[in-house]
């Protein structure tokens, strides 16, 4: 099972409790019961119907939501050559006001605009197609091309995220013990924006040498990657929705569009890292 969005582990964990009995997780359920925690066969056999049964009534509200929702909600449905992409303003890369609103169009304008210039195209190929409140969240449509490079670029600046996170996170814990070694504070914290100036570089480079950019579009896409991180850093997220077919693997796909699909489940792992470890240097 390919990895879950945050959204989908969300709704499939408050919503329908059906998570734990998917996937990895649902196989350790079953096998626990079955051979490690050494049940009784009565017992097992009604850890097995318990099971059975929470599957089924999610099942069965799965089924009450969406016919509740039938002809009320109309979301928008990707044609076969567009791929969407979910962007989520949150902690400090929240929308707030106007003026936050003013601040991040501007930011995502740029950032869609260096990308979409790498490929030849322009701000208007991605193009906003749903909104929904709580932590504010846009729904871009754009090209597979753009959405490829976008993954790419998301991809390498949320492993260049996680290295100057983890270094920062350091640097909170010697501050938390209140020691006196301000060397070994003011080392860490200069190797976290060295990390994140050659993580730029090296990722700029990367997409640039793969598209044959130069000029201009270099410009433009060293703009875009650098607000991306800032995002990112800042507690905002990205995810590129792949389509159904991508997703269950019910129709076969072409080289890229699996290549999608493999940088988009080490997104979401990366996403969740990240945001591990900025929810610890909150509480810390």
């Amino acid at each position: 099972m390919n990895a879950l969005s945050d959204a989908q582990a969300e709704f499939l964990t408050e919503q329908l409790p059906l998570l734990p009995h998917l996937g990895s997780s649902g196989i350790d359920e079953v096998e626990g019961i079955l051979f490690r925690n050494s049940l009784d066969f009565q017992t097992a056999i009604n850890e097995m119907n318990r099971i059975s049964s929470e599957v089924q009534s999610a099942i069965e509200r799965s089924n009450q939501i969406r016919d509740a929702l039938s002809g009320l909600i109309y979301p928008y449905e990707a044609p076969e050559d567009e791929v969407m992409i979910r962007v989520v303003f949150d902690h400090a890369a929240s929308i707030d006001d106007v003026a936050d609103f003013k601040k991040w169009a501007n930011e995502w304008h740029d950032i869609g605009r260096g990308i979409a210039m790498s490929v030849g195209g322009t701000p208007k190929d991605l193009r906003i197609v749903g909104a929904q409140t709580g932590s504010i969240v846009i729904t871009i449509a754009t090209t597979c091309v753009i959405a490829r490079v976008v993954a790419s670029v998301l991809l390498k600046s949320l492993e260049v995220a996680e290295k100057v996170q983890g270094l920062r996170k350091m640097q909170l814990e010697i501050e938390a013990l209140k020691l006196s070694n301000t060397q070994a504070k003011e080392a860490l914290k200069a190797q976290a924006v060295e990390e994140r100036k050659v993580g730029l570089e090296n990722i700029s480079k990367s997409v640039s040498d793969g598209l044959a950019l130069d000029g201009e579009k270099i410009t433009a896409l060293d703009k875009s990657i650098n607000k991306l991180l800032g995002f990112i850093e800042k507690g905002g997220a990205v995810d590129v929705v792949l389509p159904l077919s991508s997703e269950d693997g019910a129709v076969e796909v072409d080289a890229d569009m699996q290549k999608l699909s493999r940088d988009v489940m080490r997104i979401r792992e990366l996403e969740r890292n990240t945001r591990l470890i900025a929810h610890e240097d909150e509480e810390s």
